[in-house]
């Protein structure tokens, strides 16, 4: 049974996005402009990305080793960080150590780093850290480049992802509210701190909004969804998320990469009591260092407090989502088991000693963790059996078992997710794929024709949606073909290459991969269109052709000219 399956996985290994890389041939300039990014606009990610292409080519290991080595540097940054913000402190530089190895260790940061295009977090707090490290060197030292580079530093974070956005604004209330908490003195600029870190996030926002809001409309597809929702259910949300999320910390288990429902009512109550508790805490001076921490938190969590009823990513909810505010919460949490080990002197070595349980048992869960995500086919296991009801699990799932070879349990589980709510459009791709693979036509037609009504139909897709109707349209280009190739008739044969031009022609507008170009010209070089052929082989060959075939595409065009 013949079986094709050009659609990757969405696979820790993101071979989309390597495919991406290397086949579009996408310039510096265009990589700035915000065109192609669809919802987003975080050039400072994709830059990495496009820098590294070179570096690794098409091999996965070496992008998963940036991400590896991002995040030690970000567990050395925090260390960095929170012992210049705690030098007063008698255990400052042992809070530092605990905090720094509870970030490194913590379960909730596997997701973003073993997932490559799951950098965005990591590189985000990497930046923030960097410019909260220049802007307490500036208050040691007084020299205002350190400042200047602080607020670079912050803005490239804002820019590798939304959610640093929360570090100017956790920068202004230290230093309207919390220095002294932390025996720093306020100092005679103050003012002029606290409005330049406040006036990073307005000017970030006109950026988006006005200046390339042509191209990019992230900030307009939440606005849309903010004012279409229920106000008081929008608020129990991101309540409730900045609940699970402070839940999730503490307690990481279950880890669940396709996270898609939560106890809401539960989760509100949490989330209304942490906040009670910060606000409380804003009017004690001796717990201002835990304000300040908690708040720079609840900061980090807000972005993705909007994802969860906004549908701007796949995922309501995800454990990737808190590795911003894993760093701040990590301070306080090793802060406040330091304050109680100052509490009972005569334990002391005993609860030092304690801390390491909590460390060890992460660390076991962390290497589980990245075990499961290192295999697309765990991962998925492990995701549909924890959110069966999700389709992005069954359909990752399935998709798997597809590529293992186990047609029939794919086809089952394809099959219970009909009857789900969300878009179907890679369930009946998939089984389209199914019905080709068993040579039944006419019914893979049907199921590719409902995938792309669905692709174009479903408005969460966003730029996404273009790879999907891309890949479809190949799928019945790919049919039309094959149709042509025993077709009866030169009149059939004529109708069934038309069609497979059409449906190619059309696949590059919503998504142009140069090798389309190639299928094209030996479509009409099967038809005997040799100038056709011609003109789409010097296209090719122009746009700088594909691995292991501009040699053949350069042969054949000297052989029809």
């Amino acid at each position: 049974m013949k079986v094709f399956y050009s659609l990757e996985t969405l696979s820790l290994d993101d071979t989309l996005l390597i495919d991406g890389l290397l086949n579009n041939n996408i310039s510096l300039s265009e990589l700035l402009r915000p065109g192609w990014q669809g919802k987003y606009y975080r050039p400072v990610i994709d830059l990495s990305f496009f820098v590294e292409q070179y570096l690794w080519g098409g091999q996965p290991f070496g992008y998963r080793l940036t991400n590896v080595l991002i995040h030690a540097f970000n567990a050395i940054l925090l260390y960095i960080f929170a012992k210049s913000l705690l030098k007063h402190e008698r255990y400052g530089q042992r809070i530092a150590f605990f905090a720094a190895s509870l970030f490194a260790v913590h379960p909730v940061t596997v997701e973003s780093v073993a997932w490559i295009s799951g950098r965005t977090d990591p590189l985000a707090t990497f930046w923030s850290l960097i410019g909260l490290i220049f802007y307490l060197a500036w208050k040691n030292k007084g020299k205002w480049y350190l400042l200047i580079l602080s607020f670079l530093s912050m803005a490239t974070g804002v820019l590798a992802k939304e959610v640093a956005i929360a570090t100017p604004a956790a920068l202004a209330v230290l230093e309207l509210f919390f220095l002294p908490s932390f025996g720093y003195k306020k100092s005679r600029f103050a003012r002029v701190v606290i409005i330049s870190s406040l006036t990073l996030i307005p000017v970030y926002l006109l950026f988006r909004s006005l200046i390339i809001k042509g191209e990019d409309f992230g900030l307009g597809f939440i606005l849309e969804n903010l004012s279409k929702s229920n106000i008081m259910f929008s608020l129990k949300m991101g309540i409730a998320s900045i609940g699970f999320y402070f839940k999730k910390f503490l307690l990481p288990a279950p880890l669940n990469f396709t996270i898609n429902n939560i106890n809401l009512t539960f989760y509100a109550v949490v989330g209304s009591v942490l906040i009670t508790i910060v606000s409380i805490l804003m009017f004690s001076k001796k717990q201002g260092k835990y304000c300040f921490l908690l708040i720079w938190s609840i900061g980090g969590i807000v972005p993705a407090a909007l994802i969860s009823f906004t549908n701007v990513a796949w995922t309501p909810w995800a454990e990737r989502y808190l590795y911003y505010s894993a760093a701040p919460f990590s301070i306080a949490l090793s802060m406040s088991f330091v304050d109680y080990y100052k509490k009972v002197k005569y334990v002391n070595n005993i609860v030092f000693y304690i801390c390491i349980v909590p460390l060890l048992l992460f660390a076991i869960l962390t290497f589980n963790r990245t075990i499961v995500m290192s295999s697309n086919e765990l991962l998925w296991k492990d995701s549909y059996m924890k959110s069966p009801g999700f389709m992005g699990a069954l359909n990752g799932y399935a998709q798997t078992l597809l590529k293992s070879g186990n047609i029939e349990e794919a086809e089952k589980i394809l099959k219970k997710g009909l009857s789900l709510n969300d878009p179907k459009h890679l369930i009946y791709l998939n089984l389209g794929d199914i019905s080709y693979g068993r040579g039944d036509y006419d019914q893979m037609k049907q199921y590719y024709i409902k995938a792309l009504d669905e692709a174009r139909n479903d408005e969460r897709l966003v730029t996404v949606g273009k790879a999907y109707r891309r890949d479809i349209l190949s799928r019945l280009a790919r049919y039309n073909l094959d149709q042509a190739s025993i077709a009866g008739s030169d009149e059939m044969k004529e109708r069934y290459y038309t069609k497979g031009i059409n449906n190619l022609i059309e696949a590059y507008k919503e998504l142009p991969y140069n090798f389309i170009n190639y299928q094209i010209a030996k479509v009409y070089i099967a038809k005997g269109d040799q100038e056709k052929a011609a003109e789409y082989l010097e296209r090719f060959i122009y746009e700088g052709g594909a691995e292991g075939y501009t040699e053949s595409a350069e042969k054949l065009l000297k052989k029809i000219k």
